[in-house]
């Protein structure tokens, strides 16, 4: 059993399909089948039960299943807790945010820290507000950055955690200003993520909007922008993301419809090295 045996089992497990999971895996399908087929002899069980449609997983593949999916959350963050601390500085603070906000909140604060704090050399790694409160608990960044809106609650557990506010933004929806007023197609994040439940908060009182199918998904805001500056839907974006866009009017609002939100920062209640500690220090003071 190796690390992509269990990816193997896991890509199998949520597509309940040979061909659909040796396609995503980027291997032929009778070669993921003796993969498979390997994996349960090296466990000397029955993982998969081959004769339904789709395939469904037996009740010891389901037990397995949550085993392999720890194992591999394990390994990607044991990964990724051995590189973001290799680094050419000396010292550097391990700072987690969501990439929107480390392209559009994090250059104009960070410009002002430096004047603040000198000698401040960051390392920052960007993902979903959900996974840099996880880098924080699991000691990946000494700090973290989320965003988080007016009236929808956090999916991740705030237990344990301090927290100041240093920025504000707010979620408008917008089209490309070249499309027709009639458009209505949606253009949105996964179903499961935060943003995505800013998304409906934004726009809960727009009833054309609410009812308007999605035809394209992406966790990314700045593909979603592309996609709404392209012609090919509508998007609920941060304004900070499109400012200059509203500006210059190459994107529209389409409805009164704005969703306060509030840019914070993020530290476990236990003591931190000398250059995190100051520089939570200096904003919590400002």
């Amino acid at each position: 059993m190796d690390i992509d045996s269990i990816a193997d089992f896991i890509a199998l497990a949520d597509s309940r399909s040979f061909s659909r999971a040796a396609e995503a895996r980027f291997v032929t399908q009778s070669a993921f089948s003796r993969r498979i087929q390997s994996l349960e002899a090296s466990l000397d069980t029955t993982l998969v039960d081959r004769t339904t449609t789709p395939v469904s997983l037996t009740k010891v593949g389901e037990r397995f299943l949550t085993h392999a999916r720890t194992l591999l959350e394990s390994i990607k963050n044991a990964k990724e807790d051995v590189q973001s601390h290799v680094s050419d500085m000396p010292n550097p603070v391990y700072l987690s945010m969501p990439h929107s906000l480390s392209v559009t909140f994090f250059p104009d604060w960070y410009k002002k820290l430096q004047r603040q704090v000198p000698d401040l050399m960051i390392r920052v790694t960007t993902d979903t507000s959900s996974r840099s409160v996880k880098d924080l608990r699991n000691g990946i960044a000494d700090l973290a950055i989320i965003l988080t809106a007016e009236g929808v609650n956090p999916c991740f557990d705030m237990d344990g955690i301090d927290s100041v506010d240093i920025g504000e933004d707010c979620f408008i929806p917008v089209r490309a200003s070249h499309t027709d007023k009639t458009l209505t197609d949606i253009l949105s994040y996964p179903k499961d993520s935060y943003m995505y439940a800013c998304k409906q908060e934004a726009i809960k009182n727009v009833a054309w909007l609410t009812d308007a199918r999605t035809v394209f998904e992406s966790p990314s805001s700045e593909l979603l922008k592309a996609m709404t500056l392209a012609g090919f839907g509508i998007s609920i974006l941060q304004e900070s993301l499109i400012k200059e866009d509203l500006k210059d009017g190459y994107l529209v609002p389409v409805a009164n419809a704005r969703l306060p939100c509030k840019i914070s920062l993020l530290r476990l209640q236990k003591p931190l090295a000398a250059m995190p500690e100051k520089l939570w220090q200096t904003i919590h003071a400002a």
